[in-house]
């Protein structure tokens, strides 16, 4: 594996160990927020770049982190950004101890039987990552082979409800750049992962030597990303089984007043650009 790739995976790992509570303040003139009358505890689960991750200075950063500073500051309210992890961050939503919670998080039929969410402030769709000269174009000609996932994500999901729980040919991984090391050294035949995640993975891979090599449009009008990494090209492919899942911020049900504030800073920031300005930071242009 080649250096420029070693380099970005030791980084997200190295995040990845220093994983601890913490929290960011953010305060916009001491306005008390109209919401029940107090500053907002909003939880995440900072392990999942470029939606959130703890950055060198233990600080959480990324694409929700920057949204919700902006969204509260549209809404003229406070709030607390606090890293607690993936499933205590639904308990501490369930337990009241948290307003509101935000780190990449799927509207679900199961889960709009217990939450509420705020309009959707992002729409994703799995990838599946192979060599450029595979042949693959859909899920179902991956089976038999060995697919890497991000452990406890929806791609993960998909794959297991395609080919059941225990397939023997699926590797769980931390992160997704560990699993494209992996397929660049031919350990995998594919990686299927968050839309979101393949896009800032390539946009992190143009910042090293490691070039974005061409666009291929499908006849369907989708663009495959094309990336070198060592001697091995990778694309992604989209298939048209996996559905779009959008993101929204998730309070507790019953919590109108907070939902209301969110959703009007988020109408706010959509509409006076700040939005796409944050979106274009991480992801580039569509």
């Amino acid at each position: 594996m080649k250096r420029a790739l070693m380099l970005l995976v030791t980084t997200f790992v190295a995040v990845a160990l220093v994983l601890t509570s913490c929290t960011i303040k953010v305060d916009f003139g001491g306005q008390e927020s109209a919401a029940e009358g107090k500053k907002l505890t909003v939880v995440t689960d900072a392990q999942f770049p470029p939606f959130e991750k703890l950055g060198t200075d233990g600080k959480i950063i990324g694409f929700d982190a920057e949204l919700l500073e902006a969204v509260a500051k549209a809404a003229g309210v406070d709030v607390e950004l606090k890293h607690v992890g993936w499933d205590q961050m639904f308990k501490e939503v369930d337990a009241g101890k948290a307003d509101a919670a935000i780190a990449a998080i799927s509207i679900t039929q199961d889960r709009l039987a217990k939450y509420e969410f705020t309009d959707s402030y992002f729409v994703s769709k799995q990838l599946i990552l192979v060599p450029v000269g595979s042949n693959v174009k859909t899920l179902e000609d991956l089976r038999g082979k060995d697919i890497g996932v991000l452990a406890g994500s929806t791609g993960a999901t998909t794959v297991k409800k395609e080919f059941g729980e225990k397939y023997s040919k699926l590797e769980e991984y931390d992160d997704i750049p560990s699993a494209v090391k992996d397929l660049a050294a031919e350990r995998l035949d594919a990686v299927v992962a968050d839309s979101g995640v393949v896009k800032y993975f390539v946009q992190t891979l143009e910042e090293t030597s490691v070039n974005k090599e061409e666009n291929i449009s499908s006849s369907q009008g989708q663009t495959r990303i094309v990336v070198k990494i060592g001697r091995m090209k990778i694309k992604a492919v989209e298939d048209p089984f996996f559905p779009p899942e959008s993101y929204g911020i998730m309070v507790k049900k019953g919590k109108t007043e907070i939902l209301q504030e969110l959703n009007k800073g988020l109408k706010k920031v959509k509409e006076d650009g700040t939005y796409d300005r944050i979106y274009q930071k991480y992801f580039g242009k569509d």
